[in-house]
């Protein structure tokens, strides 16, 4: 959910007429934010790798797509990236070896899936597709209702391009106790991406994507305060993977 929230965050928390009574120093505050998640932003090679019993010559191909979450900001060890520990579990539970594609990219948006992370997704074919997706449109105050437009659009070119496979949303968390953020800002950036991550379940209801949601957490951030840490990527990935081996709704 890329931490670049000095521009479009606070543009749109203008829009959203929550900026009373920031000062200057806060929103230096929210700058200083981004740079420290930017400084520890790691370049983890996920793509393409393999987890699990190598005998096996059947392997679940994995596609995580989206946003921050799946790049792995926020986490210093590529095996506690969201992506490797959903890889991990799918491995444990199914006793196969699953096979990794990364496409995710820090900052994207909902339209930025659609518009650049589906090419070739049908010659992957993969068994479990995997989006991270939301948190960027609410930082940017876009309306929801063309939000929910982007989610659908998201939703049906995924099942068109992957051709079957199952197909797991992991929703915006509201970030009010992110760390990293100062105090007055929090709350305002919470309430933006709050009110997507509350509605993501409602917008896909009627499609076969399966929707995690995460809710407001209050602790387990990564050492930039701001992305899932590495205690809290492992139980999301159960989360995700208790929905991608789940029954079909």
């Amino acid at each position: 959910a890329g931490p670049a929230l000095a521009g479009p965050a606070l543009a749109g928390l203008a829009g959203a007429g929550l900026l009373l009574g920031i000062t200057v120093h806060n929103v230096r505050g929210v700058r200083r934010a981004r740079r420290h998640a930017v400084s520890l932003r790691r370049d983890h090679a996920l793509d393409g790798t393999v987890h699990g019993p190598a005998a096996a010559s059947d392997p679940l191909r994995l596609v995580t797509l989206g946003d921050s979450v799946m790049e792995g900001d926020g986490i210093q060890q590529s095996e506690r990236t969201l992506p490797v520990c959903i890889a991990m579990s799918l491995a444990e539970r199914t006793g196969r070896p699953v096979h990794l594609t990364q496409r995710g990219r820090s900052g994207a948006r909902t339209h930025d899936v659609v518009d650049s992370q589906l090419h070739g997704l049908a010659d992957l074919d993969p068994d479990i597709v995997v989006v991270s997706v939301g948190v960027n449109d609410g930082l940017g105050g876009r309306r929801l209702r063309a939000i929910r437009t982007d989610h659908l659009r998201v939703a049906e070119a995924v099942l068109a391009a992957s051709g079957g496979a199952r197909v797991v949303l992991v929703g915006a968390p509201d970030l009010r106790h992110a760390p990293a953020l100062p105090s007055p800002v929090r709350h305002a950036v919470g309430v933006l991406t709050g009110r997507v991550g509350r509605r993501q379940a409602r917008w896909l209801a009627h499609t076969p994507v399966q929707v995690v949601q995460i809710g407001t957490p209050t602790s387990d951030f990564g050492p930039d305060g701001f992305h899932p840490g590495p205690t809290a990527t492992p139980v999301i990935a159960g989360w995700v993977v208790d929905m991608a081996l789940g029954p079909v709704v």
